[in-house]
Order: C-alpha cells, then sequence, then structure tokens
C-alpha cells in the first residue's frame, strides 16, 4: 500500500511542479508535503500554519529588474514565462483535499484499486502505513532532497511540518539500463546453473572468475559485484567453511551500501545474511548488534508491517534463546509470529512451524508449560499436514508434546504439594528449585544454525561421497587470504 500511495502522488506531484517558478520551488514543494503530511485545510484552500510560524506558500518576491518574456523575469503571476516556460502560482491555490482526490483518481484509473478512505490520515491508520516511511519513499521517486532533521508529522501536535528552508535541493530522477559486462554475465548465468545442477566447486569457480571480470570492467564497486559477493558467501557456507562465508558477504554489504545505499531493501537483507555467518563464527554480540541495525533501517524505511520484519525479529529471537536471554526472545518471537502470520494471509509453512517451535522451547525454559503446549501443537499440525505422521520431524514435535505434557503435570503437583506443606507447617520457605521442574536440554550452536538456515532460506544438498571424491581430484582447493576480515567487536 506504501508503494501504491507513492506512486500515484507521483502523478499527481509530478504536473504540480512543472509550472512552479524555479524560485517558487522550496516553497511549492514544502506547501505539497504540508498538504499531504499536514492536517486538513482551511476554508480559503490553504493548510493553516501552527500558530508562531510563517507558511510557507508565501508570494515570491518579485525581481527588481523587469527583462522581457525570454529575458529571465522571475515573476510567478498567471500567465507569465520563464526561459520559454509558462509559469504561473496555481501551486498556491492546491489544498489537500485537491491532493486527496486527485490520487483516490488515479490510483482508480491508473490501477484499478479503489481508495475508500476519506483522507490521508485514515489510508495510514487503516493500513498501519508509517508516515515517515512513506516521505523516505516519495522523497526518493520525485528527487527532493530534504534537510536531516526530526519532523514532526503527527497531524494532531504539527498542523505544518514542512517549511521552505526544509528543502535542500531537488534532483532530475532518470531511468535507465545500467550497462553490463556481457561475458561476466554469461560466467555468473553458468555458476548459477552449476549450483542448481549440485555441482557446487564448479559453480564457485565460475562466479568467482566473473566476478574478477567484473572488477577489471566495473572497478572495485558495482550492484552486479555484490550480487556475485553474495553467491560466494552462500556457497562457501553451505561448503562449509563460514570464516570463507564471512569474508565474501561482509565485502557484499560493503558494495551494497555504497552502490545502493544504507536504507535499500538489498543492503538490509545482506545485513540479515551477514549476522547468519557471523554467528556461525561464533561471534554471537556482533550478530546481534548486526541484525538490531538491520532492524532500524528497516523500521525507518519501510515501517513495522514489512514482511522482512518477521525475519528479522526470528533470528534475533532465535539468538536470544540461545544465549538464554528467554524473556527478550520471547518479545522478539511473538513479534516474528503475529508479523508471519499477517504476511502469509494466513497460511501456515515450515518457518511458521519453526517460530511456534521456538516459542514452545522459549515458554519452556520460563515454566510455562501450558503455553508451551499450545505452541508446541500447533508445530505439530503443520508437520503433520505438510509432510505427514510418519515424518522425522512430526515425530520429533510429538515427543516435545509428550515432554510439555509431563513436565506440566510434574509441575503442578510440585506446586500444590509446596502449597500443602506450607499451609501445614505455617512456613513458605519452600525453595522454587524444588518447585520448577527442569525444562528440554538446551540446544547446541548446531541446533541454532540449523533453525537459523531454514529461517534464512539456506538449504545444504547431500552429495554422494562418489560424486564429492571425483570432483576433489578434478578441482584445486580454493584459499582465502584473511586480509579483508573486519573485527566486528
Amino acid at each position: 500500500m506504501m508503494e501504491l500511495f507513492c506512486r500515484s502522488a507521483k502523478h499527481v506531484f509530478r504536473p504540480y511542479v512543472q509550472d512552479v517558478a524555479p524560485s517558487s520551488f522550496a516553497s511549492a514543494v514544502a506547501h505539497f508535503l504540508n498538504c499531504v503530511f499536514g492536517s486538513q485545510p482551511t476554508s480559503n484552500g490553504r493548510v493553516s500554519p501552527v500558530q508562531g510560524e510563517s507558511p510557507v506558500a508565501e508570494e515570491p518576491k518579485k525581481s527588481k529588474k523587469g527583462k522581457k518574456k525570454f529575458g529571465g523575469s522571475s515573476s510567478t503571476s498567471t500567465g507569465s514565462y520563464f526561459n520559454g516556460r509558462k509559469v504561473s502560482d496555481a501551486w498556491n491555490k492546491f489544498s489537500a483535499v485537491d491532493f486527496w482526490k486527485k490520487l483516490r483518481a488515479d490510483c482508480e484509473s491508473y490501477y484499478g484499486f479503489e481508495i475508500e478512505q476519506e483522507s490521508p490520515v485514515t489510508f495510514f491508520e487503516k493500513f498501519a502505513v508509517s508516515k515517515m516511511a512513506v516521505l523516505r519513499r516519495f522523497c526518493v521517486v520525485v528527487g527532493i532532497q530534504l534537510v536531516a532533521k526530526n519532523f514532526n508529522l503527527d497531524s494532531s501536535k504539527a498542523r505544518l511540518p514542512f517549511s521552505d528552508e526544509d528543502v535542500y535541493n531537488m534532483v532530475p530522477i532518470v531511468k535507465h539500463v545500467h550497462k553490463k559486462s556481457h561475458d561476466a554475465s554469461n560466467l555468473f548465468l553458468a555458476g548459477q546453473t552449476k549450483m542448481q545442477q549440485g555441482h557446487l566447486r564448479d559453480g564457485y569457480e565460475h562466479v568467482a572468475e566473473a566476478l574478477n571480470l567484473m572488477n577489471s570492467v566495473y572497478g572495485s564497486l558495482h550492484e552486479d559485484m555484490a550480487a556475485c559477493l553474495r553467491v560466494l558467501a552462500r556457497i562457501a557456507y553451505i561448503l562449509g567453511e563460514p570464516g570463507e562465508a564471512f569474508v565474501h558477504q561482509h565485502k557484499a554489504v560493503f558494495t551494497s551500501e555504497r552502490c545502493l545505499g544504507l536504507d535499500h531493501a538489498q543492503t538490509i537483507t545482506d545485513y540479515i545474511q551477514l549476522a547468519h555467518f557471523t554467528f556461525a563464527n561464533l561471534r554471537i554480540g556482533a550478530s546481534l548488534r548486526i541484525l538490531y541495525r538491520a532492524r532500524y533501517l528497516l523500521l525507518l524505511a519501510f515501517g513495522e508491517e514489512h514482511p522482512l520484519m518477521s525475519q528479522i525479529d526470528a533470528n534475533i529471537g532465535c539468538i536470544l534463546y540461545a544465549v538464554n536471554q528467554h524473556d527478550l526472545a520471547l518479545k522478539y518471537l511473538e513479534s516474528a509470529k503475529k508479523l508471519h502470520e499477517a504476511s502469509m494471509s494466513g497460511n501456515k509453512n515450515l518457518k511458521t512451524a519453526i517460530i511456534y517451535h521456538l516459542l514452545a522451547r522459549v515458554n519452556s525454559n520460563r515454566g510455562d508449560f501450558r503455553q508451551s503446549l499450545q505452541m508446541e501443537r500447533e508445530a505439530f499440525n503443520i508437520y503433520s499436514n505438510t509432510f505427514g505422521p510418519n515424518h522425522e520431524k512430526t515425530k520429533e514435535s510429538g515427543e516435545h508434546m509428550k515432554h510439555f505434557t509431563h513436565e506440566a503435570v510434574k509441575f503442578q503437583k510440585r506446586i500444590n504439594q509446596a502449597s500443602a506443606t506450607c499451609c501445614s507447617t505455617g512456613k513458605s520457605k519452600e525453595k522454587l528449585a524444588d518447585v520448577i521442574t527442569q525444562p528440554l536440554p538446551h540446544p547446541s550452536i548446531t541446533t541454532i544454525l540449523e533453525i537459523l538456515n531454514i529461517l534464512n532460506g539456506i538449504i545444504f544438498i547431500s552429495v554422494p561421497k562418489k560424486t564429492e571424491e571425483a570432483e576433489q581430484k578434478g578441482a584445486t582447493a580454493i584459499k582465502q587470504e584473511p586480509e579483508d576480515d573486519v573485527d566486528l567487536d
């Protein structure tokens, strides 16, 4: 919905700004943003300013030198010209009602979607869209550069959040096709084909050769090079070389930050993979910091309801569970479950089952066996419907359910015995350790990595021994110098 809103707003903004004189660009852009994110207009069609602030849509000052039609006059009166282009001050009469009417009409005619809400405020509330995320996306689409500061977009507190001083610049947005290296692209596609066929070593060599060729053609920074580094990191991780995977993924993150920006969706995805490989190298604190940074960037750029947020929260919850931070892990896993179910529209898959299983384990360690039994039953139903009753995952989930049921009964008996003892003796010094039962054994790092692999979509391929020995004889060993490794701790 955010993308639909921003694209329709772009179609409204372009004809709005075409007739504006260059000297009035800042005021016109600020006025348009106030119509989108500010309060409703007053009777004269202008957004009412906050008390003590001057309105941004002021009449621009006329030039002292009266020049002719093509002489560069800065007058913005109706029907005047600037460098052969007709300009007017019609933007001064543009209101929030006009914007919303045009946006609804454009959305229905261009995309075939009817917006039923009567104002932007109700639209943002209905679809839980972040105003800051919409502002960021709209500025990127139309080329508006704003001053870096905190904008109060709460319409109940700030009726005029933008002024002409907040508009720093406007840059042209031009669509173009990126030129690609033909040979490097063919090598990269050949490497991906080898990966899909199960020949990981051959695929690694093809992608590495494509990366070297791109480095000669493009230089050190290019989007295609980041894609190659991502593939190399994933192959190295699957082949059991987490250190090498971390080096490649760290370079991919660096390239994405420089080429795409810090708040780009691909950069955030690269952060998640980097955190995964960092945890595989037993640098747990650094992996958590990377995930927190990815979550902050995603929240800032796309809002809380983005589907990728559930993956980040599930990763954070899993790692916190591994380090015995059960209360924080429960908070993030509950958020991941809620967002994942919302993004799947009620459908449940293996990732949903993994989240339910993690919730069951965390609740078990917290002593809430009733809730853990309920969560594990949900995971059992998903495994049973997906794999059948005889699958290993289904049987394992059934064993967990039996354990939780047994521990819940023991826990209730001990509580009853402790209560009876306290009532008979009049003493309430029963030790808590004698009441709380022992939870499931704490999972190993290997088990946590298996869960992270499922959450992040990494699949291991079992290669027969004969095929693996044949590949090792015909291929040379791959060596990676650790000179670019950066200590994140």
